[in-house]
């Protein structure tokens, strides 16, 4: 019983974040610069016009009673550095859920031109 709760907890401890991002030619940002600024929204209709990139995933170790907002950070924080990695400015969050063992979520990467984007709220998917 030791050793299942021993392997349990290093489990736990050492997990790293880890995730998939698919990516596709972003012909809409031929600079490829990564943005400096994300933004995330939850309205279809603020994206409409904008490219999709690709798809954006990621896990966290953190979670159990205390730590679950910690892990649904985590995931946020690495769906939000998939999404500049793949060249996107905006990041569609699908799902973040928590749990006793990690965080977990996915979303989708975007591209918007900087006319489009500057009529994204900052703070427009942070609910």
């Amino acid at each position: 019983m030791n050793r299942i709760l021993l392997v349990l907890l290093s489990l736990v401890i050492f997990n790293t974040s880890c995730g998939v991002a698919s990516k596709s030619t972003n012909t809409a940002n031929p600079t490829n610069k990564p943005q400096s600024d994300i933004r995330v929204v939850s309205n279809d209709d603020l994206i409409k016009n904008c490219q999709k990139i690709g798809a954006v995933s990621a896990t966290s170790g953190w979670g159990g009673l205390t730590l679950q907002s910690a892990g649904r950070a985590d995931v946020r924080r690495i769906m939000f550095n998939k999404t500049e990695g793949l060249d996107g400015n905006v990041l569609r969050i699908n799902n973040i859920s928590s749990g006793m063992f990690g965080a977990k979520g996915d979303g989708i990467a975007y591209y918007c031109k900087r006319e489009l984007f500057n009529k994204i709220p900052v703070d427009e998917g942070n609910n």
